[in-house]
């Protein structure tokens, strides 16, 4: 889970944003820093421009992190992130793998075989290649149908071309609601 988290690069990012709000927060600590409420005030706010810094996917890590490791006792965010200090560390890390698809696979697999169709697609350049590559490959060891397919990009350069050519006539074709067409 770290690899494909440090390959987004929002991890390290997210992470080394947090490290430097509380380094901040304690250099000045002794020049009259804010205190208290007013500190984790402005450690959110080192956290909140790291994240509008990086556009669209810090809010892929802040939902990430909403959804797998919520914690009501972290204001302003309430959740955790990983790669944190303290006593929850281990179990929020334990958390995000027990949300890898990699890590959920086996135990999916009888839901896995009724899908009419599985779609892959990935970058070349995509930090997320070698999952997704993995991912293909365990569909593959479990006979599972699907499709996988690399194209020259990242991440996230060919979106709008690949929603148009490749992810609507994927769905058009395979997605049913069970009425006539």
């Amino acid at each position: 889970l770290v690899k494909k988290i440090n390959e987004t690069g929002d991890y390290d990012e997210e992470i080394e944003s947090q490290k430097e709000g509380r380094a901040a927060n304690e250099d000045n600590a002794d020049r009259s820093a804010p205190s208290g409420d007013a500190a984790s005030r402005n450690d959110a706010s080192n956290r909140e421009q790291a994240t509008r810094n990086r556009g669209a996917f810090g809010n892929v890590v802040k939902a990430e992190a909403a959804a797998w490791s919520p914690n009501p006792q972290n204001p302003p965010t309430y959740f955790d992130l990983p790669g944190g200090e303290g006593p929850n560390a281990a179990l929020v890390a334990a958390k995000w793998a027990a949300n890898s698809p990699l890590a959920m696979i086996d135990q999916y697999i009888p839901n896995l075989r009724r899908y009419s169709a599985i779609g892959i697609d990935v970058g070349l350049q995509d930090g997320l290649m070698a999952s997704n590559e993995q991912l293909a490959d365990a569909l593959a060891a479990y006979g599972i149908d699907h499709s996988f397919e690399t194209y020259e990009g990242d991440h996230s350069n060919r979106i709008a071309e690949r929603m148009e050519h490749d992810v609507i006539p994927f769905f058009s074709e395979h997605l049913s609601f069970g009425g006539a067409r």
